[in-house]
């Protein structure tokens, strides 16, 4: 090419231009696939409405009541809304069947797993509760008619979940303790009023000696093992640190025994 000779690219900047512009538009085929996704979307929205309004059958009496919108509109717009969002991309996208086919098992398997678990959650208890109770501190479950065992929390003692007078209170298992002990906030939450306790028994905690309340609880239960007109002693504010599940609820039991981290009792 001469020397100062103009460079030819083999197009103009107003071909470029539309070169470019033709880059950025949107194939004829795809603007019709949306179009039809779309259409069908909205028809499917349409139906739907039709039909739980009681109108979807020409010359048909509209159903009785019709579809509770109040109660139920949102629900139904939010599924729709979610199924104009995936048909587009469904169609549109077109995942490899292999792909599909990997999605398909992996939820389907999820769904039907989480349903059959759900469904037979009564026969598969007794499995899953010596699991849970390890995980859970204070969780006791029930071992056949009148047992109830307790797993042995990371500090090395036996914790409970237990109910006193129907409140929950998590409680330490104290065989050294003479007497069901309740801090003074779960004494409260039990239904018991400061202004009718009597802190007159001296009792030795963690914190030194102080003063308890005598009280009759009116039930206690730990898992299945319930105990009604309890001996028990509420110890002064900010004197204990956790409530105890000593004697008076123990002596009742037919039998308690420890075997390595289980407690097990009996009623």
């Amino acid at each position: 090419m001469p020397s100062g000779a103009p460079c030819s690219t083999g197009w103009t900047r107003g071909e470029g231009n539309n070169i470019s512009n033709s880059n950025r538009r949107v194939p004829m085929n795809q603007r019709l696939k949306y179009f039809a996704v779309w259409a069908v979307a909205a028809l499917c929205v349409y139906f739907l409405y039709r039909y739980f309004t009681g109108t979807a059958d020409p010359g048909t009496a509209p159903r009785s009541g019709g579809f509770d919108w109040d109660n139920k509109g949102p629900a139904l717009t939010y599924k729709l809304i979610w199924l104009s969002v995936l048909l587009p991309v469904f169609f549109l996208y077109r995942p490899k069947l292999s792909e599909l086919a990997k999605g398909v098992l992996l939820w389907g398997g999820l769904t039907v797993f989480l349903v059959a678990g759900y469904a037979y959650r009564y026969d598969l208890e007794p499995y899953a509760a010596p699991v849970l109770s390890a995980f859970v501190p204070g969780y006791a479950f029930n071992q056949g008619t009148g047992q109830t065992v307790l797993s042995r929390s990371g500090d090395g003692h036996f914790r409970v979940n237990a109910l006193v007078n129907g409140i929950p209170e998590d409680m330490l298992v104290d065989t050294g303790a003479s007497t069901v002990t309740l801090t003074f906030e779960a004494a409260l939450a039990a239904g018991y009023h400061p202004s009718a306790l009597t802190f007159s028994i001296p009792v030795s905690t963690a914190n030194g000696f102080a003063k308890a309340a005598a009280v009759r609880l009116d039930t206690i239960s730990v898992g299945a093992i319930t105990f009604h007109d309890v001996n028990a002693l509420i110890a002064e504010q900010g004197r204990l640190r956790s409530s105890l599940l000593g004697l008076s609820f123990l002596s009742r039991l037919s039998s308690y025994s420890v075997s390595g981290d289980r407690m097990t009792m009996i009623n």
